[in-house]
């Protein structure tokens, strides 16, 4: 096997309705409707402009969300991320904040990340060039 780049990342979404907001309000995501078999949960595909997938979204079953709300509040667990290439980045900045949304941002050498979390407490980044930033690179500091 080869691999020749990114396909998507899944989350099974404990506030599914939400998630789809979220994706498509605060990211900037494409989104429809992915019909599957019988059995299988409701389902919606986001993707980026060009029509590429990027995050396939799966409705939680009932046990899923119980074994979810047990865990801690930041949930990525193993995965620690996943970072988008981005532009717009005052765009961003003013939906995370009208939203109340925490983040952290920092420039590390050609890129600025900006860091926050999903309804289900995935970490999503996005990564910006610096040059979209008005007042020049942040410097990184601790959480």
């Amino acid at each position: 096997m080869q691999a020749l780049g990114f396909s998507h990342f899944t989350i099974r979404s404990t506030r599914f309705d939400e998630a789809l907001r979220f994706y498509r309000d605060v990211v900037g995501l494409n989104l429809a409707d992915r019909p599957l078999p019988p059995g299988f949960p409701r389902a919606a595909i986001a993707s980026f402009p060009d029509g590429a997938w990027c995050v396939h979204l799966f409705e939680a079953t009932p046990e899923e969300r119980q074994a979810f709300a047990a865990l801690p509040e930041a949930r990525t667990g193993v995965l620690k991320h996943v970072s988008l290439k981005a532009t717009g980045y005052l765009e961003l900045r003013a939906r995370l904040e009208a939203r109340g949304m925490t983040f952290r941002e920092f420039t590390l050498g050609e890129r600025h990340l900006v860091q926050f979390f999903d309804l289900d407490g995935v970490e999503i980044e996005a990564t910006f060039s610096p040059a979209e930033l008005p007042n020049g690179p942040v410097a990184w500091s601790p959480p």
